[in-house]
This record gives C-alpha cells, sequence and structure tokens, in this order.
C-alpha cells in the first residue's frame, strides 16, 4: 500500500502528459490517489472545452479511470465544501482531502488553497514538479 495519501485536482489531470505520469505512479502504488467526481467533471469539461477530446471520448476517459482506480472516487458532502474557506471555485478540492484523508492535493493552482485554509486538516498543497520530485527522491533513496 502506498504511504502517501493525495488528491489530484482537476488541473492536473487535464494536462494529458502530466495526467498520464500521475496515474502511472498511482498505479505503481507510489502513492494513493483520490478524486471526486467533480474533479473529474472539470477535467474532462476543459478537455472538451479547448477541443482535446470529444464528449464520447471524455465520457469513456473518465469511465477508464474508474475502472482502474475504483476506490479513488470520493463522494463529498456539499455541507463540508460550503464550510471551506479556500477559494469557492476550489472548496470541494479541500473536502475531497478531508474526506478521503489525504495528506497532500496535487495543483497547479497554488494560490486556491492558502495554507490557512489547509492547515486545520494537516493537508499540504503542491505543486505537481514537487511532488514528482518528492516521488522520484523517495524511490532513489
Amino acid at each position: 500500500m502506498a504511504c502517501l495519501s493525495v488528491v489530484l485536482d482537476s488541473c492536473v489531470i487535464y494536462p494529458m502528459p502530466l495526467c498520464d505520469t500521475l496515474l502511472r505512479a498511482a498505479e505503481a502504488e507510489l502513492y494513493e490517489v483520490h478524486f471526486s467526481q467533480e474533479i473529474l467533471d472539470g477535467a474532462t469539461r476543459n478537455l472538451v472545452k479547448k477541443g482535446r477530446m470529444s464528449e464520447s471520448k471524455a465520457t469513456r476517459f473518465q469511465e477508464i479511470i474508474k475502472i482502474n482506480f475504483p476506490e479513488a472516487i470520493v463522494e463529498v458532502p456539499e455541507e463540508l465544501v460550503v464550510n471551506m474557506t479556500n477559494h469557492p471555485g476550489d472548496r470541494h478540492v479541500i473536502a475531497t482531502a478531508i474526506i478521503s484523508q489525504a495528506e497532500i492535493i496535487v495543483t497547479s493552482n497554488l494560490k486556491h488553497f492558502p495554507q490557512d485554509s489547509l492547515e486545520a486538516y494537516n493537508i499540504k498543497a503542491w505543486h505537481p514538479d514537487d511532488f514528482l520530485v518528492y516521488n522520484y527522491n523517495y524511490l532513489v533513496c
């Protein structure tokens, strides 16, 4: 079992090379991955909006993620989301981390996750570069 419990924000699922790298690391059990349906919807909505995927491919992409990571999907109660103090558009991400007992949120959008909104839950927000470097250093130790 992986040592770190991690939530992937939609902004790191959207770029396909980064998504592939992060999900392969999860598949190799370098960490335990979590996301909510809202996170997946945000990623695929942007892929369709930017013309990188059709609606049907986006639906299939989500299905494949859920098939390969069945325990990763977290149900997030709305009552928890509304109590978060970070950027309104990303409150569901911290709520996902709380429900999944994640230690790390991997996001390219660090400004939406100020430390004061995370510290009460013992959660940190890491840029994907820092997260991947951490995993590399963990592997070579």
